[in-house]
């Protein structure tokens, strides 16, 4: 976006920073960096809940442990779903890989030891 305001500047020879433009721009750079920043933090908070609550003596350990993977499982798959929806491809494909490439990670990790 910055380089087609530029190029707009120079087609014009003025500067667009103090117009509406390029208020917009920043504003949409701003955000971005926000949602940049916050979604990783809100999807681990997410799977975590689970964990979260076993610690508050809501659900057993292993419970949230099966939850917690079960979340992440379906995030997962939803975000995979939304890929295939907006690639115009099929959603339940893009989903199922999605969260077929989770569980596999997942197993890898286990198997060399991680968690």
């Amino acid at each position: 976006r910055a380089r087609e305001l530029e190029e707009l500047e120079r087609a014009m020879l003025k500067d667009l920073t103090p117009t509406i433009l390029g208020r917009a721009l920043r504003v949409a750079a701003i955000a971005a960096a926000l949602v940049d920043a916050l979604a990783p933090a809100a999807g681990a908070l997410v799977v975590a809940a689970p964990i979260i609550l076993s610690s508050a003596g809501l659900v057993s350990f292993p419970t949230a442990v099966a939850l917690s993977a079960a979340v992440g499982l379906l995030a997962l798959f939803a975000l995979g779903y939304y890929l295939g929806k907006i690639a115009e491809g099929r959603p339940l494909l893009y989903g199922a890989a999605m969260a077929g490439a989770g569980a596999l990670v997942s197993a890898a990790v286990s198997l060399l030891g991680g968690a």
